[in-house]
């Protein structure tokens, strides 16, 4: 198998994963969130969310990657130049991770990003105003 369709392979898997992961679990969390079929009131926070969402992700991954013995880590690499190929358990570990993972690693990774460099911003935003403050401080003074 060449890169290019284990990569469409791939990307497939992890979005039909991902997708059967929200579709499972946000009916699951509006009825905790309601009281549903008897289950105690509890609205978890966005981080539980990810959290589950990641964990039964990773685990519809691994339970795929070691149930049909996928290794669609390998043919990724190709000729990579690397001394030992993978064998066959890391392999498919690393295949249920790019499964599982789905697209919200990525999300999670750009979020933190664009959060990092907003952060940045302000800061460089307010250091520039401090420095101005001073400089006309100073003018006054003088």
């Amino acid at each position: 198998m060449d890169a290019t369709s284990t990569f469409v392979i791939i990307v497939f898997l992890a979005t039909a994963i991902e997708r059967t992961i929200e579709a499972v679990i946000n009916p699951w969390f509006d009825a905790l969130e309601k009281g549903k079929y008897g289950l105690p009131t509890w609205k978890p926070g966005p981080l539980v969310r990810r959290v589950v969402g990641v964990v039964l992700g990773l685990g519809a991954g691994f339970a795929i990657a070691f149930g049909l013995g996928l290794d669609l880590f390998n043919p990724l690499l190709g000729n990579a130049g690397l001394k030992y190929a993978l064998n066959t358990v890391q392999a498919k570990t690393f295949t249920g991770i790019l499964l599982g993972g789905g697209s919200a690693p990525a999300h999670e990774l750009i979020r933190y990003v664009e959060e990092k460099k907003q952060k940045a911003g302000q800061e460089k935003d307010k250091a520039e105003a401090d420095k101005i403050l001073a400089q006309r401080e100073a003018a006054k003074g003088a």
